[in-house]
């Protein structure tokens, strides 16, 4: 009886061991999407990580991952390019010219470092003249927003000593 008990015990582990998943995560996807019609729906996402997948004939292959279901987007503006923007001297040594030709309302310069602090904000209008003089050599991040906050142009400058 009791043979037959650790008989009957060890098929069991063996049965359950054969038939676990092996769990190798990969990553296959560079985007997302979801796909659906009256038959089925698949979705699949970026940086999805692959467990399995079956394919039991070359028309239907099935795979089995962790969807990611919440996707946070931090920030997307785009360019308005309608207006021509012009930056001078580069590289910067102690001001900066900023002057278009075609853009003749009220703006705002932003020159940021490259950890996003905010370290210039003055008003521009058609010419301006930004005093770079006291900040440190590196390179920073010039943008130009008008009134609505709507991003006009973007720029990378360096600042030498």
């Amino acid at each position: 009886m009791l043979k037959n008990s650790l008989l009957s015990f060890i098929t069991l582990l063996l049965s359950f061991n054969a038939i676990a998943q092996q769990s190798t995560p990969q990553v296959f996807a560079s985007g997302g999407k979801h796909l659906a019609n009256t038959y089925a729906q698949v979705s699949f996402t970026l940086g999805e990580p692959l467990t399995a997948t079956l394919n039991n004939n070359p028309n239907s292959i099935a795979t089995q991952g962790f969807h990611q279901t919440n996707l946070t987007v931090s920030s997307i503006e785009e360019v308005i390019n309608l207006f021509s923007f012009n930056y001078y001297p580069i590289p910067v040594t102690s001001n900066l010219v900023i002057e278009s030709s075609n853009y003749t309302k009220p703006a705002v310069v932003k020159i940021y470092d490259a950890n996003a602090k905010l370290i210039v904000a003055q008003n521009f209008e058609n010419k301006s003249q930004v005093d770079l003089s006291q900040i440190a050599s590196g390179n920073y991040f010039v943008t130009i927003e008008n009134n609505e906050n709507q991003l006009l142009s973007k720029r990378t400058i360096s600042v030498i000593k």
